[in-house]
Order: structure tokens, then sequence, then C-alpha cells
């Protein structure tokens, strides 16, 4: 009655799949049409639109006027962009679920897209929490004068690509950093934020521009460890704290070195060093799935080494 009461653009429903789509998640995944009928919106920004030939995920992380806007997250304050985030998850299901129940894909492509969907809020958490930190602490380098780079690796079925819709995400948070400074120049402006891999990579290497001109800057009193600290947690709170609209994805982060003992964000050389002379069978066979996901392309290099 709610998505009957609004006003949604005729043509909306009018695609023989959105109708029937509805309908068999009216009796297949009730919930998921509770969560559309709390935002009936979505379905004129093309949640259910071209689902036989469209794309199986929305092409844009957070949706402005148009469902497939890209993001421009680093303008939001923490709330909205997660309210913004948790309704793009849900809004992701819907559409998964609606393809599933038409046929139109396999279990198997559901769980890798799922797993894309989780890729993209990752991205986008870890991202915004750098600039974040980055405009109040400034940039972090190594004690050898190098930026000092961080990323996310995803373990378990996230590496694998096998998420279902119910499963958490296994992540470990790397960064280069040690005790090096965090040096703060004026009028750093950190990059708009984008969830593509190819378009993160971009921010990425306007990241670097940046560190350039924040080399010779005062250190702003932090260290390296102090900042991917400070990253680490407030993305896990991007993602996983409960909002009125929910969480965008339960984070596990017990999988690193020394698990909840261990440091929350280690150093890539630490973590090699630990693999070699004190990691347990299965922790080395855990790492057989593990995946960047997060973070410039030359960390990922230099973590897969």
């Amino acid at each position: 009655e709610r998505m009957a009461d609004t006003r949604v653009e005729a043509n909306v429903l009018a695609e023989p799949a959105a109708g029937e789509a509805l309908a068999r998640l009216a009796y297949a995944a009730p919930f998921l049409l509770r969560v559309l009928a709390g935002r009936p919106q979505a379905l004129a920004e093309g949640v259910l639109a071209s689902l036989a030939d469209g794309p199986a995920l929305a092409e844009g992380l957070l949706p402005g006027s148009r469902y497939a806007e890209p993001a421009q997250a680093a303008a939001l304050d923490e709330a909205e962009l997660m309210t913004r985030l948790r309704r793009w998850r849900y809004a992701n299901y819907v559409r998964l679920t609606a393809r599933d129940l038409l046929g139109l894909q396999q279990a198997r492509t559901t769980c890798a897209r799922i797993a894309e969907l989780a890729d993209g809020a990752v991205r986008l958490a870890h991202g915004y929490a750098f600039a974040q930190q980055a405009a109040r602490y400034g940039l972090p380098f190594a004690k050898r004068g190098q930026p000092a780079w961080g990323g996310v690796v995803g373990m378990g079925k996230l590496g694998g690509r096998e998420l279902n819709y119910a499963s958490d995400i296994d992540l470990i948070f790397v960064q280069e950093g040690d005790d090096g400074p965090c040096r703060l120049p004026a009028g750093l402006a950190p990059p708009p934020l984008e969830p593509s891999d190819s378009g993160e990579e971009r921010a990425w290497q306007r990241g670097a521009e940046q560190a350039r001109q924040a080399a010779q800057a005062p250190s702003s009193g932090g260290t390296g460890f102090d900042f991917y600290n400070r990253v680490a947690r407030q993305a896990i709170r991007v993602l996983s704290a409960l909002q009125a609209d929910g969480f965008a994805f339960r984070v596990d982060c017990d999988l690193r070195p020394a698990g909840k003992s261990g440091f929350l964000s280690p150093n890539v050389a630490f973590m090699e060093q630990y693999y070699l002379e004190q990691g347990r069978e299965w922790e080395r066979t855990a790492m057989l799935k593990a995946r960047m996901v997060a973070g410039p392309e030359a960390l990922a290099g230099r973590f897969g080494e």
C-alpha cells in the first residue's frame, strides 16, 4: 500500500520483469519487500529497471537524484554517508534477489555480486576514513621519508568471492607505516571517493601528488601506526555500526596476525615476518583466499609478494 500511494513513474513497473519480481519478492523475500516499501523512491531510481539486460549492481555507490549517479562521499558527514551506504546495500539486495528469483543469474553469480558489492563498500569506507583522518592529522610517512599507504585485505568468503546474504566480511587492515610522522600541509584537500577499483586507483594517484607536496610540511605529532589504527576503527564503524537503516556489512577482523590481541592495522613487513615465524598452519592456509580489496595498486603488489 505504501508503494501504491507514492508517485512512481508509470514505466517503472510497466516492465513485466519488474512486476513479476515484486510478486516473487512478496512470497520469497518479504523482508526485502518491506525494505523497498520503506523507501519506495528506489523504484523510481531504477532498482528494478532493466533486470534482464541491465547491470547486476547499481553502477554508482551513493545515488543522488539518479540511481547510478557516482559517489561524491568526501563532502558528506559520517552519519549521512552511513545512511546512504546502508540504503544502497539493501537496494542492491533487492535487485540481486529479484534477478535470482527470476532465474536471470545462478547462485554462484549472486555470491560473486554480493562480494563485489562488499568490495565497493569497503573501498568507500576505507577511502572516506583515510580522507577524514588525513584532513585532521596529515598524511603518514615512513621514517625513511616515503609516503606510507594503507589498504584492506579481504579474507574468507569475501576473499574467495563467495559471500551470501547473511555473511559477515573478514578483513585485515594493512599499511606501510611505522613510527614515522604524519605531515599536514596547508590546504590539504582529499580527492572525491569512487567505489570502483579503477576510480579508487585514480584517487590514490591524486593522493600521491598531495604526498609529494606534504613531504616538507611540519609533523602533526602522530605516527603512521596511530593514523592507520584510527582509519581502521572509523572504517569499521562506517560499515558495521547499527543505524535505523541497519548496517552495511558486519566486520570481523580476527583473522589478522595474533587475532584480537594483535595490531588492528599491522605493517606489511610485520605480517610477512609473523607468517614466516609464528603463523599457525590454519593462518597460513587462510591466506590462500586473501585478496586486496582497497588501497593503491602498488601496495597490493607488495602485499602479494
